[in-house]
C-alpha cells in the first residue's frame, strides 16, 4: 500500500495510525496547516508496515483500533532498536487510570485524551521533536515497578514523560469540570425558562400542568445525569490524586537511592577519585536533588489543586511573613538582604498556605538578587474593589521582562536556562498563583529587566 521514499519534504513526516476516516482528516488537516507533513495509517498493523519503510519524526496513534490497539503498536515500536527513540503519543476517548498506566508501560511519550485541543498538541508535538526532548527520550531508563489498584505495571518512562502525563491527565480534569459548569448553567437557565411558561399559561390550566409534567421529567432525567457526572467526576479528581502520590512515591525512591549511593561514593573513595570524576560526582549529586525538588514541588501543587478542605482563620498577614522570613534565615544571612515589613491586615486564610504563599515570593526576591545587596519592602495598599486587600512584595533584583509575565505563573516555567546560577523547579510561583486563587483572589506584577520587580497579591478580608 506504501512505496519506499526518502523524506525530502520541506515539512516535519508525522505518521498519524487512526482507524476512524473522519478523525484521520482532522488531525491531518492540523498538522498540514501548521507545517508538518502527515501520512496516515487504518491500524496498529498497517503502521508496522509502513514503519517498515520509512522513519517518521513521530507516530500520534488512537488505541482502540481493530488487528493492533495503540498500546501494542506502542510496545512494537519500544522493541524495535531502529524505532525505539520515535516519540509516541496515544490519543483516545479512554481517561481511566489504568489506560494512563497501561499508556506509560508501553513506553508512550504521551496520553492525550480525546477531544483534545489543537492548539496544545501542536504546542507538545514542537516541544517533543526539540532537541533536547529527544535526546532525554533516547537515554534508556531502568523500568519502576508500580501497583495500583491490585495489578502491578513496570513503567520505564523518564521522569519528564512522566511528569507531563501527569499534567497532561490534570488538563483533562479541569476541561470535565468546565464542562460540568457549563452544565449546571444550562440547569439553572431550564429552571428559569421553566419560571416563565408557568407564568405564560396560567390562563389555561390543563396545558400549564402538561407542560410541567414534561418539563419536570426532562429536568429530573438532566439532574439524574448531572449527579452522576458529578460523582464520576469527584472520583476522577480522586484517583488523579491517588496516581500522583502512588508515582511521585515511586519515583522518589531511586532518587533517595542515588543520593545514597553518591554520598557513599564520596565517603569512601573520593580520594581515589580525579578531579574530573569528581565533577562527574557533583552533577549526578546536583541532578538528583533537582529531581527531588521537582517532585516535591508537583505533590504540592496537586494538592492545592485536588483537595476540597479548606481551613479558614482570622489571619495576622504581618505574622504569616515574619514566619516565612524565619524558614529563609540562612538565604538571609548570606545575601545580607535589609528587609522592611509594613502594617499588614488580618484576613480571613489558612495560615500554612499565607506561610507559603510569603516564602515563595521572598524567597524569589532573595534569589533573584543579581550583584546588588537585596532591598525588599512588604507593605500593604487600599484594595479594590471594597472588602479586599492589596500586599505588595518589592525587590530590587534583576527583574523580568514584561512580555513574560503570564509565564511566570505557569508551572514548571523558568526565564533563566539551567546553565544560569539561579536554582529552582519553576513551580513556585505557580504555588503563589493557585493560592491566591483558592482564596478568591488574584496575583499580578509589573517589573523591568534589573530594574527589579513587584509582586501584587489582592485577598479578600473575609472568605464567604
Amino acid at each position: 500500500m506504501y512505496s519506499k521514499e526518502n523524506n525530502t519534504a520541506d515539512g516535519t513526516e508525522i505518521l498519524i495510525v487512526e482507524d476512524s476516516p473522519t478523525q484521520a482528516m482532522e488531525l491531518e488537516f492540523i498538522l498540514k496547516q501548521n507545517g508538518y507533513r502527515p501520512s496516515v495509517a487504518a491500524n496498529g498493523r498497517e503502521a508496522l508496515e509502513w514503519l517498515g519503510r520509512k522513519t517518521p519524526a513521530m507516530v500520534i496513534s488512537d488505541i482502540v483500533m481493530p488487528e493492533l490497539d495503540g498500546f501494542e503498536l506502542c510496545r512494537a515500536i519500544r522493541e524495535n532498536k531502529e524505532l525505539r527513540t520515535i516519540p509516541v503519543i496515544l490519543l483516545s476517548f479512554l481517561s481511566d487510570s489504568r489506560d494512563i498506566l497501561k499508556g506509560l508501560e508501553s513506553g508512550a511519550s504521551n496520553f492525550i485524551v480525546k477531544p483534545y485541543n489543537p492548539d496544545y498538541l501542536i504546542r507538545y508535538i514542537s516541544k517533543e521533536l526539540s532537541g533536547e526532548s529527544r535526546a532525554e527520550a533516547e537515554r534508556l531508563q531502568k523500568p519502576v515497578a508500580l501497583e495500583y489498584a491490585g495489578k502491578e505495571y513496570s513503567i520505564a518512562s523518564n521522569p519528564r514523560q512522566i511528569l507531563e502525563i501527569l499534567l497532561a491527565t490534570y488538563g483533562t480534569a479541569v476541561r470535565k469540570n468546565e464542562e460540568l459548569i457549563r452544565a449546571e448553567t444550562e440547569l439553572q437557565l431550564l429552571n428559569e425558562d421553566l419560571e416563565r411558561k408557568v407564568i405564560e399559561r396560567t390562563a389555561a390550566l390543563t396545558a400549564e400542568i402538561a407542560e410541567r409534567r414534561r418539563v419536570e421529567e426532562e429536568l429530573r432525567k438532566k439532574s439524574e445525569k448531572l449527579i452522576a457526572y458529578s460523582a464520576k467526576l469527584e472520583q476522577s479528581n480522586r484517583d488523579l490524586q491517588d496516581f500522583a502520590f502512588i508515582a511521585s512515591h515511586d519515583l522518589q525512591e531511586p532518587v533517595r537511592k542515588i543520593q545514597t549511593f553518591v554520598d557513599r561514593i564520596t565517603g569512601q573513595y573520593n580520594e581515589s577519585l580525579d578531579e574530573k570524576g569528581r565533577d562527574y560526582l557533583d552533577r549526578v549529586r546536583r541532578s538528583a536533588r533537582r529531581m527531588q525538588d521537582l517532585i516535591l514541588s508537583l505533590l504540592k501543587y496537586s494538592r492545592l489543586t485536588s483537595s476540597a478542605e479548606h481551613y479558614y482563620l482570622p489571619i495576622d498577614l504581618t505574622q504569616s511573613v515574619q514566619e516565612a522570613l524565619s524558614d529563609l534565615k540562612v538565604l538571609r544571612e548570606d545575601s545580607g538582604a535589609q528587609i522592611e515589613v509594613g502594617s499588614l491586615p488580618t484576613v480571613e486564610a489558612d495560615p500554612v498556605q499565607m506561610q507559603q504563599l510569603f516564602q515563595n515570593l521572598l524567597g524569589n526576591a532573595l534569589k533573584y538578587r543579581g550583584e546588588k545587596t537585596p532591598v525588599i519592602r512588604v507593605y500593604a495598599e487600599p484594595g479594590e474593589p471594597e472588602g479586599f486587600h492589596e500586599i505588595r512584595v518589592e525587590d530590587n533584583g534583576i527583574g523580568f521582562d514584561q512580555r513574560y509575565l503570564d509565564k511566570i505563573f505557569k508551572p514548571f516555567q523558568r526565564l533563566h536556562g539551567r546553565s544560569a546560577p539561579f536554582e529552582g523547579t519553576g513551580m513556585g510561583l505557580a504555588i503563589c498563583r493557585r493560592i491566591v486563587e483558592r482564596h478568591g483572589g488574584s496575583i499580578t506584577a509589573r517589573s523591568k529587566t534589573q530594574s527589579g520587580a513587584v509582586f501584587m497579591v489582592r485577598l479578600p478580608e473575609k472568605q464567604s
